[in-house]
């Protein structure tokens, strides 16, 4: 299987921002504003080619690349429970639902939470502020990863403390994830800390462009667990096989699909 060029996979990416972004200036319920930055934390999932595209906006801003050191500095990025490391991705996630794995099978040896990440549960007011962040704004708020892009309140979050997101919004932004997960096959998926320190490392950058190696089955922990070793708290982003939007969610969302699968 070939691998996408870096350049063919910044211009995907950049077409599912726009897309998105074209959908979310619809949503007007929407209660996000500049300035408001309660959920920006260092809670925080991304692809390596998301992290590549924020180096890539912070050199052509002529500013200096965020050192991943800021990022993990005070917090748990050990393998246990509490670390903010994620176990599988999403789409690992949904083939193994497909199969009628449950997720948690894929690392059957480790003691983890039930979920996607391994989540402390702390509130975002102790889960500690982006390092990005200068006076509640993004310093490199045109490379923000998805997961930022993503936070969509239709209340202020800052009186509750949590955002108060339409079940339809979670879909869709479920599928998102996915998509750019399927485009960065050949590359991974972690807390923005260890893809922040991974793509510091010049042979790992170049690693990126060398041919993926065949996949392995979702369901043998042992495999799983193999390919989650290749670098500390990263995993290997896997294909989208199936799309994650209920039934109830599917004829809504389908405009906005169709326009985020059309290059």
């Amino acid at each position: 299987m070939s691998r996408a060029s870096l350049s063919d996979k910044f211009r995907a990416l950049t077409h599912i921002y726009r897309v998105y972004a074209e959908f979310g200036a619809g949503v007007a319920a929407a209660a996000c504003r500049e300035g408001c930055a309660h959920c920006c934390t260092r809670n925080l999932t991304l692809t390596t080619l998301e992290g590549l595209y924020l180096r890539f906006v912070a050199e052509a801003a002529g500013r200096d690349v965020p050192p991943a050191g800021i990022f993990a500095e005070g917090i748990d990025l050990s393998s246990g429970p509490g670390s903010l490391r994620p176990f599988h991705t999403i789409n690992q996630t949904a083939e193994a639902l497909r199969r009628g794995i449950e997720p948690e099978a894929l690392h059957a040896d480790a003691d983890l939470p039930a979920g996607s990440l391994r989540d402390s549960g702390e509130p975002a007011e102790t889960a500690e502020f982006c390092r990005l962040l200068a006076n509640d704004r993004c310093s490199l708020y045109e490379g923000r990863p998805f997961a930022c892009r993503c936070m969509m309140s239709v209340s202020r979050c800052r009186p509750g403390g949590a955002a108060e997101m339409p079940p339809l919004i979670m879909s869709i932004n479920t599928v998102v994830i996915q998509t750019i997960e399927h485009v960065d096959q050949g590359g991974f998926t972690g807390n923005i800390a260890d893809v922040l320190a991974a793509l510091e490392d010049p042979a790992f950058r170049a690693g990126l462009s060398a041919p993926p190696p065949p996949p392995e089955p979702a369901d043998v922990p042992a495999q799983a667990e193999m390919r989650r070793a290749s670098r500390p708290g990263l995993l290997p982003n896997h294909p989208m096989t199936v799309m994650m939007i209920p039934p109830e969610h599917r004829q809504a969302a389908a405009p906005f699909i169709q326009s985020l699968h059309t290059l």
